[in-house]
């Protein structure tokens, strides 16, 4: 167990050696690793040796450990390169739990904006230790662009985990109600203190570590079962409690002393000493005779694989404070009762059991709670009920009970309200963030169904495809449609009404990093540059010199986003998708959104960016909506490798939108129009009906004419007036006369050259019902036959 804070030291050591080292050296070094052709060390070096400072350097470096590809030669090149005395067992998984993030940039500046020196400041107050720091340092280091209180505390922790705790979704679950809304440094020192004071006698690292176990456990497994161990391991007197708190360790001897596991059959092993028993996550409370040593929780249980007397159980230190207990005797290993008790009721352990106790309590809502709930959304309806708790619900998981189905999310913070002495939560709360899969698991255990449909690999109840078309002739509401699928989709799948103001407050905001729904409209001169990434020209304000920068486009922010937030649908709509050099805008990135390509499925791809050299993967909660105007010239670009990865959606005239204005039948009117130009054109070239919506007068018909359907079959038949004759019908709209009227000597033309020309917009005619019902009378006569 002592390889699982291997790390410690060794990071501490690059730390002080590069605290005590030259700034200047600090690049070189950082060149000369051999980083295997990493995003890390492209990000680290691309923007100068100036730009290279000791946070973002020990940062890339923990990311890149992350790869066991990769792990080896980083780190025995970093050991050499910068003379660590200390070691790491590379080839050891155990060895590699600390802060590796594989999302977003490692570096501590913003595409080379940034303040190197402040970091360098804050970066050797922190290997001196925490009350070394000045709070102003610490507090300009967050407000850099790229920085983040996340980010930052694990940057700190990985340089000395002996004095900083990360503030991260692993730590906070660890504090008693709310967290800090805006982490500063006097709020970092009181998180950190009330952390530790919850695990008397144990490092950071070693809380860091519980807090993580915690994260990634299953439902309800911190402290499931609880078990204690005599550090009198043979019953011979001796106390090995040093060997327990020095290697992380437990064990105990036989059943009896003097009788080894060799000695004892399995009935009498099994009732006396369950050693095979406890599984990662329960609980282990150490003692001997009168004396309490320890709280553990087990990480992992190698009993289970051999039952002899060199067997451990390695386990996580939580609590190493002494207490006098009020029970003498017991077995050497056993489930607890009566010790469990003996413990709980001492002050040294209640804060470790209070935070153990309010982690459990995350899964410990009771079925009667659920119930509760779903009365009171019944009672209020699904809108009351989200304003009266005051949450967005992106509605992306279901519980169906009866023939009704709720928000599982929403359900699962209110129902808090309804336990004893409980409160809904809200944003803030520790328990607030807990992930998706965790509470469906516990909500299946108390024998709910959870609906969870998905078209894609993320795991969301959103009845949709990830990639999809909306496409059809101009006018029949393809853009106005995307607004309900998009609502669509971050309601789970269930047909939402239009709802502007809703769908605005979605908008995405990539600076401040909030918000689910991006908008973009392609166009000829769009590229893979303004959609993914590229590099930009920036004329530099102070000196009106040219630089140049990297730039990332829309595409990649709302991918990285939708990565860091897997929990929630994302959708990106791409309005006039076929006016873009398809292949040109999405390059590799056309394998990438393929269901079965995302990240997360079974057949997961990466691809090396080129501009960033990042890896880059698109997560199975992003969904793209284009929509394409199938009369576009511009159709023929469509590329064939795009349109097998989407599904295409058809959209035709709705007829029945339209209404009869001072006795003009519009639907009839527009279908006679559709039918001929299918004939004389073909079906993709209709006129859509979001054209004649929301006529109020025959003024507002004619203003349509005149101005929008006019020029559309101008367009539609390149100037053919006669075939734009036929489509009005016996309309009045398109004066028409002879050649031979206008030239004189007929010899110079042909006798049935006709002359074409729009009525004049002054024409009475325009604002004339008759006019208008000419276009359809005729078609809609019966014939003297029928």
């Amino acid at each position: 167990m002592k390889e699982l804070y291997a790390w410690v030291p060794w990071f501490n050591g690059l730390a002080k050696k590069i605290s005590n080292g030259d700034e200047r050296e600090l690049a070189e070094r950082a060149a000369q690793i051999d980083w295997g052709g990493s995003t890390q060390a492209s990000a680290l070096l691309d923007h100068g040796r100036d730009m290279v400072d000791p946070l973002s350097f020990i940062y890339s470096l923990a990311c890149r450990c992350g790869s066991r590809t990769h792990r080896e030669r980083v780190i025995e090149s970093t050991a050499a390169i910068f003379d660590v005395d200390h070691e790491i067992p590379w080839s050891l998984d155990d060895a590699f739990y600390f802060p590796q993030s594989q999302l977003g940039k490692p570096v501590f500046h913003q595409d080379g904006e940034g303040s190197p020196g402040l970091l360098w400041e804050l970066f050797r107050h922190a290997v001196e230790g925490i009350d070394a720091v000045p709070g102003k340092v610490f507090d300009d280091a967050l407000q850099i662009g790229n920085v983040g209180p996340p980010k930052l505390t694990q940057a700190l922790f990985l340089a000395n985990a002996y004095a900083f705790l990360p503030y991260d979704k692993a730590t906070r679950p660890l504090l008693s109600g709310r967290s800090p809304d805006r982490l500063d440094w006097t709020r970092y020192r009181a998180v950190i203190d009330e952390i530790t004071e919850h695990f008397p006698g144990c490092e950071p690292y070693e809380i860091s570590l519980f807090g993580y176990l915690a994260k990634v456990a299953d439902e309800g497994s911190i402290g499931r079962s609880v078990f204690q161990v005599s550090t009198n391991v043979r019953g011979d007197g001796v106390d090995q409690w040093e060997d327990f708190e020095r290697n992380g360790w437990i064990y105990t001897g036989g059943v009896a002393s003097g009788k080894g596991f060799d000695r004892a059959d399995r009935a009498d092993r099994d009732k006396h000493y369950p050693l095979e028993e406890p599984d990662r996550g329960d609980l282990v409370l150490v003692r001997t005779s009168g004396e309490g040593k320890a709280i553990a929780i087990v990480w992992r249980n190698d009993y289970r694989l051999a039952l002899d007397d060199n067997t451990r159980m390695d386990v996580l230190w939580l609590n190493k404070l002494k207490a006098p207990l009020r029970f003498n005797r017991g077995p050497g290993f056993s489930r607890a009762s009566r010790i469990e008790q003996a413990f709980r009721s001492r002050d040294e352990y209640r804060p470790t059991f209070a935070v153990l106790d309010q982690l459990r309590i995350s899964y410990g809502l009771t079925k009667a709670a659920i119930l509760a709930t779903l009365e009171e959304y019944d009672r209020l309806g699904r809108n009351g009920f989200l304003q009266r708790y005051g949450y967005a619900s992106a509605r992306t998981r279901w519980i169906r009970h009866g023939s009704n189905r709720y928000d599982m999310k929403p359900i699962w913070r209110a129902a808090f309200a309804h336990m004893e002495g409980g409160h809904s939560l809200m944003l803030g709360d520790a328990r607030y963030e807990t992930n998706s899969d965790s509470v469906q698991r516990h909500l299946q255990h108390l024998g709910f169904e959870i609906i969870s449909e998905s078209g894609g690999s993320s795991g969301l109840a959103v009845d949709q495809p990830l990639n999809q078309i909306l496409y059809g002739p101009p006018g029949t509401g393809k853009t106005w449609r995307t607004v309900n699928v998009a609502l669509t989709i971050m309601d789970g799948g269930q047909a939402s009404s239009r709802d502007l103001e809703r769908f605005n407050s979605l908008r995405f905001d990539a600076e401040r990093r909030i918000g689910n729904i991006a908008m973009v409209t392609f166009h000829q001169n769009f590229a893979y540059e303004d959609f993914v990434e590229g590099i930009r020209p920036v004329l530099d304000a102070s000196d009106q010199e040219l630089r140049y920068e990297l730039h990332e486009g829309l595409f990649k922010r709302i991918a990285t986003s939708a990565s860091e937030r897997p929990d929630e649908p994302f959708v990106l709509i791409i309005d006039e998708i076929n006016r873009g050099n398809i292949a040109r805008i999405f390059g590799e990135l056309i394998t990438l959104i393929e269901d079965s390509r995302r990240t997360g499925a079974e057949e997961e791809t990466w691809v090396l960016l080129p501009y960033s050299k990042e890896q880059f993967g698109v997560p199975g909660n992003l969904y793209v909506v284009g929509t394409m105007n199938t009369a576009d010239r511009s159709i023929q670009l469509l590329d064939t490798a795009l349109r097998r990865r989407f599904t295409f959606v058809e959209m035709m005239p709705d007829y029945r939108e339209l209404a009869t204005v001072e006795g003009v039948d519009c639907a009839l009117m527009l279908r006679t129009m559709n039918d001929r130009i299918a004939v004389l054109l073909d079906r993709e070239h209709q006129i859509g009906h979001t054209y004649l919506l929301n006529l109020r007068s025959v003024e507002d018909l004619a203003h349509c004419f005149r101005n929008k359907l006019f020029p559309l079959l101008q367009e539609y038949f390149f100037d053919d007036w006669s075939r734009i004759k036929v489509v009005l019908g016996e309309s009045p709209f398109v004066l028409e006369r002879l050649g031979s009227t206008v030239v004189e000597n007929p010899e110079f033309i042909n006798e049935d050259r006709k002359l074409f020309e729009r009525l004049p917009d002054d024409n009475p005619e325009w604002t004339s019902p008759k006019a208008y019902c000419a276009i359809y009378e005729r078609a809609a006569r019966p014939t003297e036959e029928s």
